[in-house]
């Protein structure tokens, strides 16, 4: 299913640059047609994702004020306001708009004002709708009340919803918007909804961000409405009317191949949306830079999605009072971060927030069994402590070089991320998963900026300044497995185990056919199920010189002799193995 981007993107390319001159802006009634087409076409993502979102943002803010002011820029014939709860609805005292389009306007103007106050969409205005029958454009003047938007006042909350297309820059459009806040209270906001696509403010700093990837239009598959949808996608149309004619015909076939016809009335396309809201503390990242160095050259992640967001900036700290200024920023200007460690998650670097790299704290110390005194008590084992910088080959490097290990996961580039979260890995079965591993952790509070200390923390670790807090058992609990949503995580202490030798097997058997492929497959699951605690096996299918194989790896772990040669029942399900070898755990990672 093609996206609305790549169907506007066809659209154009289909008009030949010598025919360009000969095109034509829509008509105010073609524009309201086609806006009005493609608000029903995506109504579900009004209702599922647009209409939630901003009751989720408006409920705090008009909770704390009797009545509140709106100025929306493009709001098209309808208000998105007027399908919000009633609660919400009745706060608004006082609605302007700037809608360019003189019928969408006079159809605005006509809703909000012809209804009766018990089905009005804003039922408690204390004046009319002031609607402004001209684009919202940049004034150079506007903190003085100048320019073409002088005169409108202050607003509580600034829409922009699906109306940001054509503004360029659009940080300059935010920045006039920002300055359009009422000055007291401070918690006015500027929100922008937009298909998702290239959406960058130049180092704007986002207050709340969210996304809708699975947004949907469905347009019906008639001629008629074809017609009138794809000029409005374009944004042009043809002056001469035989070319015109021909040019809709040829829409109306790329319409139709690019869309998925789920039934054969109606031509889908993929819209995901995005949420960016702003507050007046947007453009103060330069606060931030005075005190924590920004990270040079950008940060390179693995992520493939992650790698197409542009964040504001991304701030690399060397010490966790650095971090804490980080937080302490974010917090008293209540703007978002994220945290990079490894760079494998889709959300380590998100567009236009602020981003903390943790590269520095990339230390490892080892601790041998006992070094803690009576804190685990006398049957304890070594330690590691690990700093959020570090990537799991290098966690297994320098603890083999002490005849250790804990168990991590099969990449050695990932961070973190993996052991915060969970992590699954060839010793799982044996020790847990690696959080499990987890008995303490150095916490950034991403609620105060102040240093915690939760679970065991070796004294010689524990930062200046650091406090154990009052609920520091759910603390660690939470860490352990959902890390990276209760703090910035600094550290984390590790239960470390004997390092083990691994004997690795592999088997590549060609199938005849799909059957045998799920035959072969259940074996393996019913072997699996049946391996001791020290092994895991891993399966997958590949094609391979035209025939389908089953490819299988077997995984032993031992600290002792490993049984090199002898008959498993692996081999009873799968035969001999083509290949086997003992390796390390460094070594491990490259049989993957």
């Amino acid at each position: 299913m093609a996206t609305l981007d790549i169907l506007t993107q066809n659209l154009r390319q289909k008009v030949s640059a010598t025919a360009s001159s000969t095109v034509q802006t829509l008509s105010d009634a073609q524009y309201c047609a086609g806006f009005q087409i493609l608000r029903d076409a995506e109504w579900e993502t009004y209702k599922d994702f647009i209409i939630p979102q901003l009751s989720f943002l408006l409920a705090p803010l008009f909770n704390s004020r009797t009545h509140a002011s709106v100025l929306e820029i493009g709001p098209g014939p309808r208000s998105v306001l007027g399908y919000l709860p009633s609660y919400l609805r009745r706060k608004v005292s006082r609605y302007v708009a700037f809608e360019p389009n003189d019928i969408c306007a006079a159809r605005l103007e006509e809703w909000l004002c012809s209804a009766s106050d018990t089905k009005s969409p804003l039922p408690c205005l204390g004046s009319r709708p002031d609607i402004h029958r001209r684009p919202f454009v940049l004034n150079s003047n506007v903190k003085d009340g100048g320019g073409s938007n002088d005169g409108i006042g202050s607003f509580d909350i600034i829409l922009f919803c699906h109306s940001m297309y054509g503004m360029k820059p659009k940080r300059s459009f935010i920045e006039q918007a920002l300055e359009m806040l009422v000055k007291e209270p401070e918690d006015g906001i500027v929100v922008v909804f937009h298909r998702a696509g290239s959406l960058h403010f130049d180092g704007l700093a986002c207050h709340q961000t969210a996304s809708f990837p699975t947004g949907i239009i469905r347009v019906a598959n008639d001629n008629d409405i074809l017609d009138c949808f794809s000029p409005f996608i374009a944004g042009f149309l043809m002056k001469d009317a035989k070319l015109d004619r021909d040019v809709r015909v040829k829409w109306r076939e790329i319409c139709r191949a690019l869309g998925c016809c789920e039934e054969a009335q109606t031509i889908s396309f993929s819209t995901p949306n995005v949420m960016f809201t702003f507050n007046r503390h947007a453009a103060t990242l330069q606060e931030l830079a005075a005190q924590v160095p920004l990270l040079e050259g950008g940060k390179m992640v693995k992520n493939q999605q992650a790698r197409l967001h542009n964040p504001a900036s991304t701030f690399r700290p060397l010490g966790i009072r650095q971090v804490q200024r980080c937080v302490e920023w974010a917090v008293k200007c209540r703007i978002g971060l994220t945290v990079v460690g490894g760079g494998h998650s889709g959300h380590c670097l998100w567009p236009n927030v602020v981003s903390i790299d943790m590269s520095a704290f990339d230390q490892i110390h080892i601790l041998a069994a006992g070094s803690e005194g009576d804190e685990l008590g006398s049957d304890a084992g070594p330690l590691v402590v690990t700093g959020a910088g570090c990537k799991t080959g290098d966690v297994v490097r320098k603890t083999l070089e002490a005849g250790l290990t804990i168990p991590l996961g099969a990449r050695p580039s990932v961070g973190a991320g993996l052991w915060l979260q969970g992590g699954i890995g060839h010793l799982a079965r044996l020790h847990g998963l690696a959080c499990d591993a987890i008995i303490g952790a150095v916490v950034v509070s991403v609620y105060s900026g102040q240093v915690l200390c939760v679970g065991l923390v070796p004294s010689q670790h524990w930062p200046a300044g650091a406090v154990r807090p009052d609920n520091e058992a759910d603390l660690l609990w939470a860490i352990k497995g959902a890390g990276p949503n209760f703090g910035v995580v600094v550290s984390v202490t590790f239960k470390a185990f004997a390092a083990p030798t691994y004997l690795v097997r592999n088997w590549s058997i060609p199938l005849r056919d799909g059957l045998e492929a799920r035959l072969r497959l259940g074996d393996v699951a019913q072997l699996a199920r049946k391996l001791a605690r020290n092994c895991s096996t891993d399966a997958y299918l590949f094609w391979d010189n035209k025939q389908l194989h089953l490819g299988v790896t077997m995984f032993e772990s031992a600290v002792t002799q490993l049984p090199f040669g002898i008959p498993t029942p692996a081999h009873t399900v799968l035969g001999p193995e083509d290949n086997s070898k003992i390796v390390d755990g460094v070594s491990l990672f490259e049989t993957e």
